[in-house]
């Protein structure tokens, strides 16, 4: 699962959550409350609690804020968010009808139906329900988003995506499964060119452990060689993750552990190292004749990415 070519801003945030392998097949479409532009929007993420896959400002800019690989929060239903890809929409006027312009409302259908096209989604439909793949906010709990204009605009914008389908004939069913969504999300992430087949073999490993260096050298300062090799300056370099860490780290080393057979099926590659984590990495600890304590340290990272 690849993210839009459509994005020409980007701005990753924290929060966000695992797909736990479920399909991408419904989009969510939420307006901004505001005219606000994407670097704005990617701020709000960056000290709320919630967050978008994607933001349209009113420069036609679309703003990547959580990759398409992972669940954003952005409706309070884990499980619609699980499935749905998330939009934000900028208003160009303010209350009661939140009015959303023309050229953010084109855009939106442009990436609505790019999103279709890469997730293998054949029509979308709006019925002013949840049983609908056109969802929006107020279906799930009680607020004003989307606004009243975009709310009267949800068919509109169904009908014209599927006119972009209907005369597209490059729509790819997506390789699906959890090896897969981990390869999608380190092209994404690293722009990477990994071969998405949901086969965990050799190429896969390489760049995995490339990951895990790139990320030792940003956020540690490692300054070690990213070739895919775990040897003694890169487990030299590992640090000892605990009780409440998040970022990228820590997704790699839950995407290993799955990778190994170890489940994570409550809050799956959260990026979030929880007691779920805690207790796989003891799991994977036993089993390879460690000492068993639930930290990430050097000699657990060497027998995960070895």
């Amino acid at each position: 699962m690849s993210n839009s070519k459509l994005v020409n801003y980007t701005d990753l945030t924290t929060h966000y959550g695992s797909r736990n392998g479920t399909k991408i097949d419904r989009i969510t479409l939420h307006h901004m409350a505001g005219n606000l532009a994407v670097e704005a929007c990617g701020n709000v993420f960056k000290t709320r609690e919630a967050s978008s896959n994607y933001g349209i400002d009113n420069d036609e800019r679309v703003g990547l804020y959580v990759d398409e690989s992972n669940r954003a929060w952005s409706t309070a239903n884990p499980s619609n968010d699980r499935r749905a890809v998330n939009i934000e929409l900028a208003n160009d006027s303010g209350a009661p009808d939140w009015h959303v312009s023309d050229k953010v409302i084109n855009k939106c259908i442009e990436l609505c139906a790019d999103i279709c096209k890469r997730n293998g989604i054949l029509k979308l439909s709006y019925d002013g329900t949840e049983n609908g793949n056109l969802t929006v906010h107020n279906m799930f709990i009680s607020t004003t988003c989307p606004g009243p204009y975009l709310q009267s605009k949800l068919s509109y914008i169904a009908d014209e995506v599927n006119k972009k389908l209907e005369n597209s004939d490059d729509r790819t069913p997506p390789v699906e499964g959890i090896t897969a969504t981990i390869q999608n999300t380190l092209n994404s992430r690293y722009g990477y060119n990994i071969v998405v087949d949901n086969i965990y073999g050799p190429d896969t490993h390489k760049h995995m452990v490339k990951a895990l260096q790139h990320e030792f050298n940003i956020q540690l300062g490692s300054k070690i060689a990213e070739d895919g090799i775990f040897g003694p300056r890169t487990k030299s370099s590992c640090p000892v993750l605990r009780s409440g860490m998040k970022g990228n780290i820590t997704w790699l080393v839950q995407s290993m552990l799955v990778i190994k057979g170890y489940k994570l099926d409550k809050y799956g590659m959260d990026s979030v190292y929880g007691n779920e984590t805690i207790n796989a990495i003891k799991k994977f600890q036993s089993t390879a004749k460690l000492s068993v304590d639930g930290l990430c340290g050097k000699n657990t990272f060497e027998k995960l990415f070895s």
